[in-house]
């Protein structure tokens, strides 16, 4: 992993720690694996307009008759725009993730390769009472620094650019 990444997550995981605010959201993204990625993850509020999510990840994909699955670990933080009772309202998040992804050629053998990801994403969060419904559009951009050396196909899940959708339901605490 880069430098710039593990900065990025330490400075990220230092927030949670001086957090005063009380409002924390654990979340399921279902919505994610129409494109491959489903999350679950936990945001923790460090003021009225920053929070800060820790993501745990999961990669179900196929590409060129492949299919690619794996786990990853990931940090964002989000920065809300409107002005409504947390968590509640529109956002824009930043985030890094560390992926590890396997799958098994037309021979079955099995390969497995791990990659860094970037993240953008626009999306509204809405409070029902205990519970929270948020949808959120982006991308991630991944770099695989070493492809595996199979000879069935020459495209990864996670090298490049990808579309990111979240449709999360969460439980607000």
């Amino acid at each position: 992993m880069n430098r710039a990444c593990i900065l990025t997550m330490l400075a990220i995981v230092w927030a949670f720690c001086v957090n005063g605010q009380s409002v924390n959201v654990l979340k399921l993204n279902p919505g994610g694996l129409l494109l491959g990625t489903g999350s679950l993850s936990f945001e923790r509020f460090v003021n009225q307009k920053l929070s800060v999510q820790a993501d745990a990840i999961l990669h179900s994909r196929k590409l060129d008759g492949l299919g690619f699955s794996g786990a990853g670990f990931g940090i964002a933080g989000r920065y809300y725009i409107t002005e409504r009772e947390r968590p509640g309202g529109l956002f824009g998040s930043l985030g890094v993730a560390y992926n590890f992804v396997s799958f098994n050629d037309v021979q079955d053998e099995l390969f497995n390769y791990s990659y860094p990801s970037y993240a953008l994403q626009i999306g509204h969060q809405w409070k029902f009472s205990r519970f929270s419904l948020e949808l959120g559009v982006g991308g991630q951009y991944g770099y695989i620094r070493s492809l595996p050396d199979s000879p069935d196909t020459d495209r990864f899940y996670g090298d490049g650019f990808f579309p990111l959708l979240n449709l999360g339901v969460g439980v607000i605490f």
